[in-house]
This record gives structure tokens, C-alpha cells and sequence, in this order.
């Protein structure tokens, strides 16, 4: 259908899946309590209530939201305050980026380059303060084809050839950093068969994101520190 005004109700998703998974995520003991900080705004904080809900916070692992909504807020209108925020973090889990290329942003979205620059520019901005601090940055999430992404013309712009361009640019900025504090770890071989099944066209179901928050806590974990701090 095209434009509707009725938003998401004419759009039913596929509910009856039977989820079951073959690998176990091992969670590596701490000897010490670690704080490790969900960087990047709704996607990240349900990472962090998943893992309190796992009970996988009462002993040595704090896990913290720190809210990031644009990249281009991070640089300047909110750096200092997050600065603060994000000095409590002895890993990062980052991502970034829903809300470059949603409806939020106005009546056009973020150009892919500048998204590109931005993000090389907040990867030298958590260098030159945090050098000593892990960084891993992850795949951006698909969201569901409701009518904001499908309409004609589309109130939101968070395609899945949108989201898969902006998860090639996470990739490529953190890989090519000369930081090696920086990471990339691609979640979709969890996430992508159920790209689609989000009740409300945006964020995982809960058996999915307790899976992802697994993985990418135990990844996180076993990262080094960096080289020259390590």
C-alpha cells in the first residue's frame, strides 16, 4: 500500500516461530568487577535490561546504557556530557546510527558520507580520551517493513539496503582504525532470520536480543587492552 495513515496496523508479520540455537555463547569469568557500556540509544539500552534480566549483572559484570541518538550530537552538542558518561567504561559496545536515517533527523536523511565522516570522527574522539578502553563496534539493526520505511514516498528511510550501507560503513571504519582497541563484530548470522519479526518494526524479540547480548558480551569480554596499555 502506498502512504497510509493508519501507520502500522494493515502490515501483520510472521509470528509463529520455533527458535532454537546450536552454539553456546560462554560469558568468560571476571576477576574483577567490569563495567561495559552499551554506546548507541533504544537497540543498546534493551541490550543492557536484557543482561540484567539473564542475571548476568549481579556479580562481576555492571553493564550501563550511555545514550547516543546522532553522531553529530556526539561531537558537539552533547560531547561533554557523554565524555563523563562514558568514563565508568571498561568495554563499549557501539552502535550508533537508527536515528541518522530516520524520520527524527527531518525531512531528509543523513548522506551515507557523512554518516562515514562522523563516525571516523567519534572513533578518534574515544581514541584520544579512552586509549586504553576496548571498543566494540557492531552491525546497525534491520527494522520491519511497516509503512514509514515501505510507503510511497517513505516517512522514514531505514531500508534494508539502507541499514546493510550503514552496517558496511561500521565495518569499514572500525576495521581500518590504526586504534586496535577497535573491533567489528557482525551479529546478523543471530539477528537477520528474524529481521522482520519485531512486534513493533524496530527492536529484536527477546529471545533474539538475548542471544545477541550474549554474543556480544562474551566478545567484549575477551578483548585485550589495546597493545601499548595491555
Amino acid at each position: 500500500q502506498n502512504n497510509n495513515s493508519r501507520g502500522l496496523d494493515f502490515v501483520k508479520q510472521y509470528q509463529d516461530y520455533r527458535i532454537s540455537w546450536t552454539k553456546t555463547f560462554v560469558v568468560p569469568r571476571q576477576q574483577e568487577l567490569v563495567t561495559v557500556c552499551f554506546v548507541g540509544d533504544s537497540h543498546s539500552r534493551r541490550g543492557v535490561e536484557a543482561l540484567i534480566d539473564m542475571g548476568l549483572t549481579k556479580h562481576s559484570i555492571n553493564a550501563t546504557h550511555v545514550e547516543v541518538k546522532f553522531l553529530r550530537h556526539l561531537l558537539n552538542r552533547d560531547r561533554e556530557e557523554k565524555l563523563k558518561s562514558l568514563a565508568v567504561c571498561d568495554r563499549m559496545i557501539f552502535a550508533a546510527g537508527q536515528w541518522d536515517f530516520s524520520h527524527q533527523h527531518g525531512k531528509v536523511p543523513e548522506t551515507f558520507t557523512s554518516y562515514e565522516n562522523n563516525l571516523q570522527l567519534v572513533v578518534e574522539m574515544l581514541h584520544e580520551h579512552f586509549p586504553h578502553v576496548p571498543v566494540l563496534g557492531r552491525n546497525i539493526h534491520f527494522n520491519g517493513m511497516g509503512s514509514n520505511y515501505a510507503g510511497c514516498k517513505p516517512r522514514d528511510w531505514r531500508s534494508p539496503t539502507t541499514v546493510r550501507q550503514m552496517t558496511n560503513i561500521v565495518k569499514r571504519v572500525f576495521e581500518n582504525s590504526e586504534h586496535d582497541q577497535f573491533t567489528f563484530l557482525d551479529t546478523n548470522s543471530v539477528v537477520e532470520p528474524f529481521w522482520d519479526s519485531s512486534v513493533d518494526f524496530s527492536h529484536l524479540i527477546q529471545p533474539v536480543l538475548e542471544a545477541e547480548t550474549m554474543l556480544l558480551l562474551s566478545e567484549a569480554l575477551k578483548l585485550r587492552l589495546p597493545a601499548a596499555l595491555g
